[in-house]
């Protein structure tokens, strides 16, 4: 009983480290598709006929990131020194950006002078750009940089439970008392076998009755032989409510597990781990701004 009660206290313990272990992964931002009844990682096929494991985004939105994606000018076009046109449909880079709030400033950078432009929006994104006056003296090195429009985006921000100072709770049994109380009960048992067996002499006709448990049946002298056996023993059983009411036993603490469950500190590695995937998130996040801008 007491290794049956032990043991269970060990699943128990397995069973609270699978689950935190689980929350976890949960609050990393980016948990695996498991089956439910073995835990093994769910596979699919992607576009190019691989195997790839199933992965579910468990971000949370959390505040908002306020931005704007700046235009950038394609090309310059410039006959005679003058500027004829200024693209932003092609060019090195060429951006129309988003979200302004009205008309950046059109600044032409070269060797000439006197030139100037006007940004064209629509729907908050600068479609075209309208030269003014065309000036003199531009070359084919001259450049066009969109200052100011004002205006920003506001988007939901995504962040992973751990981003925002959550960590997960690892729990363990600690201070465990497993106490059990049986009652010893004696009882004495007799048992008593007696055979019978009856012969008759061919001679005389007359019957023999012999008992005995001894198998000499050849004796002729009848006889009557009883053979008793006695026999002890203890069984044992727990405290229950029978024996309770028959010997008026209390059975208040005679069966008890007692145990205590407290939170574990979460390890200094897996606190650092976090830390460098923060890092790692915020680095690729910047990549990718400064590759869209």
């Amino acid at each position: 009983m007491i290794s049956s009660i032990a043991i269970g206290i060990g699943q128990g313990q397995w069973e609270l480290d699978k689950s935190s272990i689980r929350v976890a992964e949960l609050m990393s931002g980016n948990s695996i598709l498991r089956d439910l009844d073995t835990g093994e990682p769910l596979y699919r096929t992607d576009v190019n006929n691989q195997r790839e494991v199933q992965r579910v985004d468990t971000r949370v939105y959390f505040g908002y990131d306020y931005q704007r994606v700046d235009a950038k000018a394609g090309a310059v076009g410039v006959s005679s020194g003058t500027i004829t046109s200024i693209s932003m449909t092609s060019g090195e880079g060429v951006n129309k950006g988003s979200h302004y709030a009205f008309p950046p400033e059109v600044q032409i950078l070269g060797v000439g002078t006197g030139a100037t432009a006007q940004a064209v929006l629509v729907d908050g994104v600068v479609d075209s750009i309208t030269v003014t006056n065309g000036g003199s003296g531009y070359t084919d090195e001259t450049r066009v940089s969109l200052i100011g429009g004002g205006g920003t985006k506001r988007e939901p921000k995504l962040a992973s439970m751990m981003e925002l100072g959550f960590t997960p709770n690892f729990y363990q049994f600690v201070d465990t008392i497993i106490e059990i109380k049986i009652v010893v009960k004696m009882t004495q048992s007799n048992d008593e076998t007696k055979q019978e067996q009856t012969r008759t002499d061919e001679a005389t006709q007359k019957d023999y009755s012999y008992r005995g448990s001894s198998g000499y049946w050849w004796w002729r002298q009848p006889y009557s032989q009883s053979y008793n056996s006695k026999s002890q023993t203890a069984k044992t059983q727990t405290v229950d409510a029978n024996y309770t009411s028959k010997y008026n036993y209390s059975v208040e603490g005679s069966s008890m597990v007692r145990t205590k469950i407290v939170p574990v500190p979460p390890p200094g590695l897996l606190e650092e781990r976090i830390r460098q995937m923060m890092e790692m998130e915020k680095m690729l996040e910047e990549r990718r701004i400064g590759a869209n801008s």
